[in-house]
């Protein structure tokens, strides 16, 4: 979807679908995470066969790489050609195996972090996918949303009760 809500410190779970063309080669797939987000892992791959209705789940390392900026140990921790958070790169091997109307679905996580910015324009991730010679499809951007509230006890004049202690369950 467009947006989702978390908690900070929570996991946030992103789902990439792309929709195979014919002759698809040299598919990577690009990610931008705002400052609010921290890239965890990707989780799974699954390619979707669709004339055969058959799914199989991709072999990192054989059939695709994961690389991200330099410092994150979750992965491959080698340089991204780019600005990127991280990038998932297919095989030739593995994009030769494709056909029209096969689906690739890939599912990454996040976690909502401290740096998040509370209510108004959320937290963006922003996917795109590079393919063929220099091609690139549109940028789909998810946002994640938190939101915070502050709690005062008054009296029943409404004035604050200054050192005030209570629970909330």
């Amino acid at each position: 979807g467009d947006s989702n809500t978390a908690d900070i410190g929570q996991t946030v779970e992103f789902r990439v679908t792309i929709n195979v063309h014919p002759g698809a080669e040299n598919y990577a797939l690009h990610d931008v995470m705002s400052n609010g987000l921290t890239f965890k892992q990707v989780s799974k791959i699954e390619h979707i066969k669709t004339s055969e209705s058959v799914t199989d789940t991709l072999t990192k390392d054989t059939e695709y790489s994961v690389w991200t900026k330099a410092g994150f140990t979750s992965e491959t921790t080698d340089d991204v050609s780019d600005t990127c958070t991280f990038e998932v790169r297919f095989t030739k091997s593995f994009c030769d195996t494709l056909k029209a109307n096969d689906k690739v679905i890939v599912y990454y996580e996040a976690m909502l972090n401290r740096n998040a910015i509370v209510a108004n324009d959320g937290n963006p991730n922003e996917a795109w996918l590079d393919f063929g010679d220099g091609f690139s499809s549109t940028h789909d951007i998810t946002k994640t949303y938190t939101f915070g509230f502050d709690i005062v006890k008054t009296d029943s004049q409404n004035t604050l009760i200054d050192g005030a202690q209570f629970k909330i369950y």
